[in-house]
């Protein structure tokens, strides 16, 4: 996970760290089962993801959400 403040601290804020326009982002959107967002990443399995996106295309996740995309 890249976000804003570890893109910076590498000088990869032109790049990463952000969900914009001509940034580079893969995504991946999971259901919530914890308070905790890091420990609920830590803790999925693949019931659990409901949509991933890689390169701006839905790739995995329900067929809903992909149809969606």
């Amino acid at each position: 996970m890249v976000t804003s403040n570890a893109a910076e601290v590498a000088n990869w804020q032109g790049f990463v760290g952000q969900i914009e326009t001509g940034m580079f982002a893969d995504l991946v959107i999971i259901d919530t089962f914890h308070e905790n967002p890091y420990r609920n990443l830590i803790e999925a399995v693949d019931p659990d993801v409901r949509l991933t996106i890689v390169h701006g295309k839905a790739v995995f996740g329900d067929i809903d959400l992909m149809t969606a995309m």
